[in-house]
Parts: C-alpha cells; structure tokens; sequence
C-alpha cells in the first residue's frame, strides 16, 4: 500500500525538464504544479487552491510520475549550527564541539546537511548533556527562538 502524503510536506519543481517532458496532465494537476515553490506545503497549497487534501495528494502523484517535482527538505543553515556550537561550547568547554557532532552523526547526518526536522530532537539531545537544569531551560529557549526563526517564511 502507498504512502499517504503528508500535507506539511513541501515540494518542489524540478528545473531540468523541457516543456516536451510534460505529459498530459490533469487540470489539478497543472494548477498545484504552478503553486509548488519549495515553501508552502501541500496543505497551504490546497487551501489557496480550495482544493481537498487527498486531491492535491493525487495531483502531487502524477507530478512525481512525470518527474516534475520532488520532496523538499529544508536544512537547518550551518552558520545556525555554528552559533550552536558557540552556545554549547560556553556551556560545556571545548568538549561541547565534538559534543555536538557526536550527537549529529548519531543522527545518521553531517553538519553541512542537517534536516531543520530533527531540529527539535537535537536540541533535546543537547540538552540532556547540560547538568545545570537553568543553564538547560536557557539553552531549551534559545534553541526554540532560533527554531521559530528557521520556520518562518522569508520575508
């Protein structure tokens, strides 16, 4: 059975295809196609359409068959995890570096390529490494004004 797609996935339009590439598709299909941008998410994309979650889905299938568009997942920006690093390192000394790292790879992923996803996680990750319950609810609340400044749509 096939996956049902989630409506905070984004999308976006591949950019090395030629018009001639284009099979024929659906009128959904072409409406959601010029609404993909790799920032708004399917449920975004279906309610400035007014079109149902699971018609987008369709519509998103057929684009993904034709080779039209593809899942988007943004990354966490490496200066971000540079000021991360910053702010473990005045809390745990020079081992909060390979702190850091270490629990990145233990994630299955490098810095220069970190899914804003698991964002939450590593923050949880670091946190259990701060003794200091203040120092941890500190870190916590940096951690989620940065998240929220990496959620919010470029102005």
């Amino acid at each position: 059975m096939e996956q049902p797609l989630a409506g905070y996935s984004i999308y976006r339009r591949k950019t090395n295809f030629n018009e001639s590439d284009v099979k024929l598709i659906s009128g959904a299909s072409l409406r959601v196609l010029l609404e993909i941008d790799g920032k708004r998410n399917l449920a975004e994309i279906g309610h400035r359409l007014g079109m149902p979650a699971d018609e987008v889905a369709r519509a998103v299938k057929e684009l993904e068959r034709q080779d039209l568009v593809n899942l988007f997942e943004p990354r966490v920006p490496v200066e971000w995890l540079q000021r991360i690093q910053g702010l473990i390192v005045k809390i745990l000394g020079p081992l909060g570096e390979f702190v850091l790292i270490e629990k990145i790879e233990a994630m299955g992923h490098d810095a220069e390529d970190f899914p804003l996803r698991l964002f939450p996680a590593l923050t949880d990750d670091l946190c259990s490494e701060i003794k200091n319950p203040e120092m941890a609810a500190a870190f916590r609340r940096r951690m989620s004004e940065l998240m929220q400044t990496l959620e919010s749509p470029a102005a």
